[in-house]
């Protein structure tokens, strides 16, 4: 049995206000799907609009972002990626060779870029005699869950666009920022002599222990 979906897509030409790609975004319409935009642009613009996505706080585990680049434009992408934006940049390399690149968030909350696949599209008249041949698609593999993707290991067990939840299913060792006040019996704080603010107790402070050990964070 085939079963058909029904898929949109929006064309937007490249502005410098990025207002249409703004009110794309925070459209309802699409609120609960999850949507892949595909972004053909020159370095500069490319790095203009993950910018803006940043400076309008734009970034939604709802949106995927694949960048078709005909340079390595990853380290450009750093500095104006944030965790929360989910990116696959496909370098062009050779005539019809590219690498195939994702984001991911380090220890060290930094975002960085891991290669995961070199790709080379077939000959045309091969996709055209089976389009959903194996050969003919980027791999799409099992899931990454307890890989380090830091580590030089073979590039089996990587997606293009991780799962969240096998991605903050652990943290590995992140360090998790929390505003709490001094509230008995939820959270009792002590001040230090040199003026250290430490948790000493409570019942959200032993929950925050709790899901620190379960989830690996501190």
């Amino acid at each position: 049995m085939v079963q058909e979906t029904m898929v949109d897509a929006i064309v937007l030409e490249y502005e410098a206000k990025l207002e249409f790609l703004e009110a794309t975004l925070k459209s309802n319409i699409y609120s609960e799907r999850v949507r892949t935009v595909l972004l053909l642009c020159s370095t500069e613009n490319t790095v203009a609009v993950f910018a803006t996505i940043r400076n309008r706080t734009l970034e939604s585990p709802l949106v995927r972002w694949l960048v078709i680049a005909n340079e390595n434009i990853t380290a450009s992408l750093i500095s104006v990626l944030r965790e929360g934006t989910q990116v696959a940049v496909a370098t062009h390399t050779a005539s019809r060779a590219h690498q195939i690149f994702t984001s991911y968030i380090s220890v060290e909350d930094e975002v960085r870029f891991k290669l995961i696949e070199n790709w080379e599209p077939p000959e045309s008249t091969a996709l055209q005699s089976n389009p959903r041949s194996p050969k003919n698609q980027i791999r799409d593999p099992t899931s990454t869950k307890g890989k380090d993707p830091e580590s030089h290991q073979s590039l089996e067990g990587y997606y293009l666009f991780p799962d969240l939840d096998s991605i903050y299913d652990d943290f590995q060792g992140r360090r998790l920022l929390a505003a709490v006040v001094s509230n008995v019996p939820y959270f009792v704080l002590d001040d230090l002599a040199d003026g250290t603010v430490i948790p000493v107790s409570g019942i959200d402070y032993e929950i925050l222990r709790a899901l620190g050990a379960r989830l690996n964070f501190t």
